[in-house]
């Protein structure tokens, strides 16, 4: 029983992080979220995960970005220029659950 709700929790954390995500990136481009996916990437660093790129696609080739280094418990947030706009930090607990 407990491994049934390790498991769910840890995928409500997942789900929350990538809304909050999902959220953010079309605050900053003033999309509305329901017409704009969010689309995720694992990073690799020698094989190994190290990361995950976030992004969401608009009109007219914008391109909203985050990426979540798991290492430093970071997420570095760029709008539609590349231009780093946001530095976030993820509390340990998030992270730990989402990368199960």
């Amino acid at each position: 029983m407990l491994s049934i709700m390790s498991k769910k929790s840890t995928e409500l954390n997942k789900d929350y992080l990538r809304q909050r995500i999902h959220q953010t990136l079309c605050e900053i481009g003033e999309l509305d979220s329901s017409q704009f996916p969010l689309n995720e990437r694992p990073l690799m660093r020698g094989g190994n995960p190290c990361g995950v790129l976030f992004s969401v696609n608009g009109p007219r080739q914008i391109m909203l970005t985050a990426v979540w280094d798991t290492m430093k418990n970071k997420l570095f947030v760029y709008d539609s220029t590349g231009s780093r706009c946001d530095q976030l930090s993820i509390d340990p607990l998030t992270t730990v659950m989402a990368i199960a």
